[in-house]
């Protein structure tokens, strides 16, 4: 009666203990070198705007970075964002040779009741260690 349920993996059981050991294996380390980019961390000012073109003047919020790669960078501002929306960063050229750059926000959380870290993508990737080295 019950020799149908010793043989059939009816919970997934093979499965849990595989995604266990999985998890067990994946350290910071692993996690770091799967990243698309490496981040360099540096604090630069910078200057939040709505990406859309004919809003781009009505409002902003400034921030300073936390971490810059090529492929994006985590900002701590004063207002939250939202995941999904597309701004214009605006970085400041005494800290980090970026110029104003199209991205994508990809998370948003707060941190305390007037702070908030922001994960941005950018639309297109920069040369981070050339940006660093001309400011």
């Amino acid at each position: 009666m019950f020799d149908e349920f010793a043989t059939d993996d009816l919970l997934g059981i093979s499965d849990a203990l595989e995604a266990l050991r999985d998890l067990e294996s994946n350290s910071h380390q692993a996690f770091v070198a799967q990243r698309a980019s490496e981040r360099v961390e540096i604090h630069a000012r910078l200057v939040v705007r709505p990406g859309n073109a004919s809003q781009r003047y009505a409002s902003s919020v400034e921030g300073v970075t936390a971490d810059v790669s090529n492929g994006g960078c985590m900002a701590l501002l004063s207002r939250p964002v939202m995941p999904g929306d597309f701004f214009w960063l605006a970085f400041d050229d005494s800290e980090i040779q970026l110029g104003s750059l199209a991205a994508r926000c990809l998370r948003c959380r707060m941190v305390r009741e007037d702070t908030f870290e922001v994960g941005f993508k950018f639309m297109s990737p920069v040369d981070i260690q050339s940006a660093i080295a001309s400011s």
